[in-house]
């Protein structure tokens, strides 16, 4: 059986409590594509049920370990910019909702205190399941369905 991008991209090794997880794209520098951020979130939903892990170590096959975003996977966000606009004001409730709550008191807040509460609001936000449903979504180049909590 061969093996799909994804696992291709994200390999794992586990000894004594710890998973050594590996970006594995070293001729592109392991930048994220698709196949690669679909690896990750594959391998976290393994780890999370591994019950001999207790520690995850992320490192990057090659001189690099990780360049980032694989910019051509984007470029259709840079072809049409006003679409891509719409695509993220589509987001989650959630979302929507934090970021008119860090709007509503920006005025009135020294700057630490603003980057404190982008800081919690973003902590809520990042690994939830619509953050990724949304992420995954537009990788697939589908409509997100998300749930919301409120």
């Amino acid at each position: 059986m061969s093996e799909s991008p994804s696992t291709e991209r994200v390999t794992v090794s586990i000894a004594d409590g710890v998973a050594d997880v590996r970006l594995n794209r070293p001729e592109k520098m392991n930048a994220l594509d698709q196949a690669m951020f679909r690896g990750l979130v594959d391998m976290g939903e393994r780890l999370a049920h591994e019950p001999s892990v207790r520690c995850v170590v992320l490192s990057g096959e090659g001189r690099a370990f990780c360049a980032g975003l694989d910019f051509d996977s984007f470029q259709g966000m840079a072809d049409d910019p006003r679409a891509a606009a719409f695509e993220l004001a589509a987001g989650t409730a959630a979302a929507i909702r934090a970021a008119k709550r860090l709007l509503e008191g920006v005025g009135d807040l020294e700057a630490a205190d603003a980057f404190q509460n982008e800081r919690n609001e973003v902590s809520q936000l990042i690994g939830s399941p619509n953050q990724v449903e949304s992420v995954l979504a537009f990788f697939e180049k589908r409509d997100p369905s998300f749930a919301d909590p409120s």
